[in-house]
């Protein structure tokens, strides 16, 4: 019955977004909770899956954009075949690190309003780049920590200090949240070899190893998916660091938890 009046009202919006030349955008954001409560029974997931595809098959006008943490290989084997024979044109688009410049734009001119170039001292942006390695969740985290402090402080000017000030209250902000979830989805090797990474700042495969005390086939294994999760970085000479400084401490104050 839902499903049917959505359409109907899709078939009434289409005619419009026909006539002006429009695409309506659907954003199912932590698209792995409809998972969850399918498997609890809290609807037939499978149903909604065959709708899902009924309208990105035959509905042009209307576009279906999920986001989430997981891909739908990472959703374990039952989910992912459920899930991947209906989306079998459907489009992963992996949203990473940011380029310098985008980063630099982020930072000095978020809005069209933002007067970023008087607010951040010597040095600041070129810092909050460094300290966030370009990572866009860091960085806007950073930026709004630093503002805040501002406000307080009844200043209107950034320098290099306040940067640091504004990462230590950044891990206050979010650490029960979006740090604590964070190392939660780390399992115990991609753990070590974080941990490795961390004593050892750069290093090859090999020195990994030895580091983690893991056998090189779990290694290699976890580097794939700490790079993937973009909390490794790999290096011209093939060596591995830890993405960005921040993840650097995150993972030192983490490890005891």
């Amino acid at each position: 019955m839902a499903y049917s009046m959505f359409d109907g009202w899709l078939s009434h919006i289409e005619s419009i977004l026909e006539r002006e030349d429009r695409t309506l955008l659907l954003l199912l954001d932590e698209f792995e909770k409809l998972e969850e409560a399918g498997l609890k029974r809290a609807f037939d997931l499978l149903l909604l899956l065959d709708w899902f595809r009924t309208t990105i098959q035959y509905h042009p006008r209307i576009a279906l954009l999920f986001s989430g943490v997981h891909t739908i290989s990472e959703m374990g084997r039952e989910s992912a075949l459920n899930w991947s024979g209906y989306f079998v044109n459907v489009q992963t688009l992996r949203v990473s690190f940011l380029h310098e410049d985008e980063a630099r734009r982020l930072i000095t001119k978020p809005v069209s309003d933002f007067a970023g170039e008087s607010l951040y001292g010597d040095g600041v942006v070129e810092r909050i780049i460094l300290e966030t390695g370009c990572h866009p969740f860091l960085v806007q985290a950073v930026c709004s920590a630093l503002i805040d402090n501002l406000n307080t402080q009844k200043r209107e000017r950034a320098e290099l200090k306040d940067v640091t000030r504004a990462i230590d209250r950044t891990f206050s902000n979010w650490w029960d949240t979006y740090f604590r979830d964070l190392w939660l989805r780390t399992d115990e090797p991609q753990r070590a070899c974080l941990i490795a990474l961390r004593a050892l700042t750069s290093a090859d495969l090999e020195h990994i190893r030895q580091e983690s005390g893991l056998d090189e086939s779990v290694v290699r294994r976890t580097l794939q998916a700490l790079l993937k999760r973009d909390l490794v970085r790999r290096n011209e000479d093939d060596t591995y660091c830890i993405s960005t400084p921040i993840f650097s401490m995150w993972v030192e104050r983490s490890r005891d938890m």
